[in-house]
This record gives C-alpha cells, sequence and structure tokens, in this order.
C-alpha cells in the first residue's frame, strides 16, 4: 500500500492532495491434499466455473477458451467438439488445449480470469477559494475480470427468452457468416462458460464531486449565526470503463466474498445521486 499527501497551494487559493492506492497479488500455496474446490455458485445451470487450486489465484475463473464460430467452410475432422455436440456451422467453437481432438472438461478447461483487482486507487483533492469550497474523489480499480452471466443469458438465442439486440442482429447465418455471435436455435442448447463472457472489469470512477460556499460571518452577525454554509454533492457521476455492463463495480456474489467475487448477473448498479444541504454555525 501507498499514500501521498501534498499541499499543492497554500494562500488564498488552496489545494490540498491525497492519494492511496494497493497491488495486490495472491497465490494459493497448499489445499491441505484436497483436490480443486468449486466456490462460484450455479448461475443458469453453470457451476464450478471458479475453483480455488494450488498455484492459482482466490476466486479465478474456470472454463474454455472460445474459438471463434464453425463456419461452412470447416472440417468437421478438424472441429474439436464435446462428446455431445454435432457438427453444426453457427455454433460456438472452443480450443482444444491437450490437442487430442475434442472437447472436454478435464484437459480443456482452464484459468480464463481473475476477479481480484490487481490495482485500488483513490484521488482525493480539496481546493478552497475565498467563501468556495470543492472536493473531488476519483476511485478506481485495475487488473481484474468480470463475468458477465448477463450476456450468457441473452445472447442464448434458443427461442425461450429475451436477446441482445445486437447480438441478435449479427448473429450468425449462411449469409452473415458472424465469427462472434451463434446462430438462433430451436430449442435448449448447452451454456458453455467461456472467455467470450469475461471482461476486463477496470475502471476509474468520479464517485464524489462537492461544491460549498459559505458565507461571511459578517453578512450574519445580526442573526447571530457565526457561519452558513450551502452546499450540493454528486455521487457516481460517471465512469470511464471497457466493461459493457451497466456497472463494473456491481458484484453478484457480495462485495467482499474474495471467493465468490467478480459475477454481474443483474445487479442492481450504483447509483447516482445528487444531494443539497445548507450548514449554519451558531
Amino acid at each position: 500500500e501507498l499514500g501521498i499527501n501534498a499541499e499543492l497551494f497554500r494562500g488564498k487559493f488552496n489545494w490540498n492532495m491525497n492519494l492511496t492506492g494497493a497491488y495486490n497479488k495472491n497465490k494459493i500455496l497448499n489445499l491441505a491434499g484436497l483436490e480443486d474446490i468449486p466456490t462460484g455458485f450455479g448461475i443458469l445451470g453453470i457451476t464450478n466455473w471458479q475453483l480455488l487450486e494450488e498455484g492459482g489465484e482466490i476466486g479465478a475463473f474456470y472454463g474454455y477458451q472460445s474459438d471463434g464460430i464453425v463456419q461452412l467452410s470447416d472440417s468437421p475432422a478438424n472441429t474439436p467438439l464435446f462428446a455431445t455436440d454435432t457438427f453444426t456451422p453457427g455454433e460456438r467453437k472452443y480450443k482444444d488445449l491437450n490437442g487430442d481432438g475434442k472437447i472436454d472438461a478435464d484437459n480443456d478447461r482452464t484459468f480464463i480470469g481473475n476477479p481480484i483487482p490487481e490495482y485500488t486507487f483513490g484521488l482525493n483533492n480539496t481546493i478552497t477559494f475565498k467563501n468556495w469550497d470543492l472536493n473531488i474523489f476519483l476511485q478506481g480499480v485495475y487488473g481484474n475480470e468480470i463475468a458477465n452471466f448477463n450476456r450468457v443469458n441473452l445472447e442464448n438465442f434458443n427461442g425461450q427468452g429475451n436477446v441482445l439486440l445486437e447480438a441478435f442482429s449479427n448473429r450468425w447465418t449462411p449469409e452473415n457468416p458472424s465469427d462472434l455471435y451463434t446462430r438462433t436455435a430451436d430449442g435448449p442448447r448447452n451454456i458453455v462458460f467461456s472467455d467470450h463472457y469475461v471482461e476486463d472489469g477496470s475502471y476509474l470512477r468520479l464517485k464524489s464531486l462537492t461544491l460549498g460556499y459559505a458565507r461571511p460571518s459578517k453578512f450574519l452577525s445580526r442573526l447571530d449565526i457565526k457561519k452558513l454554509r450551502l452546499y450540493m454533492i454528486g455521487k457516481n457521476l460517471f465512469t470511464l470503463t471497457n466493461y459493457s455492463g451497466v456497472d463494473p463495480e456491481v458484484s453478484f456474489g457480495g462485495q467482499n466474498n474474495n471467493l465468490s467475487a467478480g459475477a454481474d448477473f443483474g445487479g442492481y448498479p450504483t447509483s447516482k445521486t445528487f444531494l443539497f444541504g445548507l450548514n449554519v454555525t451558531l
């Protein structure tokens, strides 16, 4: 962890800055002889998508590496499949990591993401000028991934629920050989957890902005008021992120649950709020 306090300007114009940051890298050294321990709760019928394993990281995502979409030009002999699948153009392909010509959980599931940020940081600025005061607080994380189960659900073209318009408009068809979204289907299909649904969870957020104005006491002496301050506060005003979901800060398993962190499935986003207030000192 690192903390830096700086007084950048002093006088009629004052600017104080506080920077805090932390680096976190974890490794599971020993499970006392136990096999890999699943920690991810079941979502949409998907289980064991998070594991504890020796040498790995807490809460790590495990799944398959996607390899595009089966095309009409692909060869069945050169397309690794699950034992229960048949060669079908428009379905998603996965990488055969051990090279045995098929896809199976024992040999082809692998680490595909870490939900715990490597870096967390906050930057707090307090600025005063005459009767005005301004506080700006920025907060963010870097180096973590999010398992976007909203996409798992809304990109499943099985005809049994809503789908994303962008995915539906660009779905695979013989005339539109998409290499990102699968074909539509007229019945149930297997849901496979892969890196296709794992996204960068880094973000920078304007967590809080406060603007205040303090009325000088000489104007209020007749009312026996020493100080009167008007202020307004905006919280979570904007967020810079590459994450496609509503909010990169939500966690379906709870913010403090490191064993099952990093899942986004219909979580309520952080609210944007505006507050107005008046402080009176008698």
